[in-house]
């Protein structure tokens, strides 16, 4: 009997867990139903009043209101809308495995109730969203999060994708690298770290890493490394290195419109600056990755022109020369330059009946 009553106390807490929110209070005959159909326990209106008085002494957030009448658990670690945030967030990365997903998701879940269950239909549209094949990658974030906080090397084998649509090793030597951060951007999870026998800070995704382990050997500090004695100054880093490009970062000056705030916001947050409108045409000046910075222009065609760095403008120009000559059609430049041919000459016969005319 005692045992029964210690039971009764949890039955009724994960009632209420389970089945009662603010806009669903379960009455004291709802809490009987309930515990007798899940854990085939017996009780009374009393008894069900003297445990939620037992659990609220002990902290739980349980909460009795009048309208709705009834009684219901207030203690949930999210609100509704963060665990959808969170939901959609793994339903829609392509980094995480399906199976993966699925599971972290029917965690997420769980922690809502079965009226939150009832709000998100939309996951069994899972297995139709691009999701990674990489089983490996929670795995290698608990290693990488051990070898961070112990100041370790790892070494890892990083893949591409083959055309039969499965990661495959780059190269046969495993990389040895110095992690010091992990970050996500624009939907990608990356590694921060220095590959040994160079100067700089590299890029790897996680999603492409596997057979991941902990050296002995000590990492290489960050402020050894040229250009970061102040260390990584993360929220710097992120905000200049858009798209997680390696490379110098530069000073640029864009010409564009007003009407392309939204996606300068978007790209680079409050991180650059802009002058006052002039004939409809705004100034923005950044500080970011030259590389980076060149492929966003190429995004946003006609609607951004590059003032500053020549550097950056001549990136610019050369890749839309590589990009038209990948379009042009086999002899397109030999007829072109037949028919520059056949205008010079005609306008070398106009010009020699124009002087004949004179001469008359």
């Amino acid at each position: 009997m005692p045992g029964n009553k210690r039971m009764l106390g949890v039955a009724i807490l994960n009632v209420l867990k389970e089945y009662s929110d603010a806009e669903h209070p379960l009455k004291r005959n709802d809490i009987i139903a309930l515990v007798q159909k899940h854990y085939n326990l017996h009780c009374d209106r009393k008894t069900v009043t003297d445990n939620i008085h037992g659990l609220q002494s002990m902290g739980y957030e349980i909460v009795s209101s009048r309208n709705p009448s009834g009684t219901y658990f207030a203690g949930r670690p999210f609100e509704e809308s963060e665990l959808r945030i969170l939901i959609d967030d793994i339903l829609f990365s392509p980094m995480i495995s399906q199976p993966q997903a699925r599971e972290l998701i029917k965690k997420l879940i769980s922690l809502g109730g079965q009226h939150f269950r009832e709000k998100v239909p939309h996951i069994r549209n899972l297995s139709a969203l691009p999701h990674g094949v990489n089983q490996q990658i929670f795995y290698t974030i608990d290693i990488l999060s051990e070898a961070i906080h112990t100041q370790h090397k790892v070494s890892f084998t990083y893949n591409q994708y083959g055309t039969d649509f499965q990661l495959h090793p780059r190269r046969e030597e495993p990389y040895l690298v110095s992690p010091y951060e992990m970050v996500t951007s624009a939907g990608k999870y990356y590694l921060l770290c220095n590959c040994e026998k160079y100067d700089n800070i590299s890029h790897f995704r996680l999603d492409r890493i596997t057979d991941i382990h902990i050296s002995e050997e000590p990492l290489r500090p960050v402020k050894d490394i040229p250009g970061f004695e102040q260390g990584l100054q993360l929220p710097v880093r992120m905000a200049e290195d858009l798209y997680m490009y390696s490379g110098h970062t530069v000073d640029v000056t864009l010409e564009t419109t007003p009407e392309m705030m939204n996606q300068l916001v978007d790209a680079f947050g409050d991180n650059f600056t802009v002058t006052s409108e002039k004939d409809g045409l705004l100034y923005a000046f950044l500080h970011v990755n030259e590389q980076a910075m060149c492929y966003w222009i190429l995004q946003h065609g006609t609607e951004v022109k590059v003032l500053q760095p020549e550097s950056l403008k001549q990136k610019v120009i050369n890749a839309i020369q590589q990009m038209l000559t990948q379009y042009e059609e086999p002899g397109a430049k030999e007829s072109e330059l037949q028919t520059e041919e056949a205008i010079k000459d005609r306008c070398e016969g106009e010009k020699q009946v124009q002087e004949l005319s004179f001469d008359v």
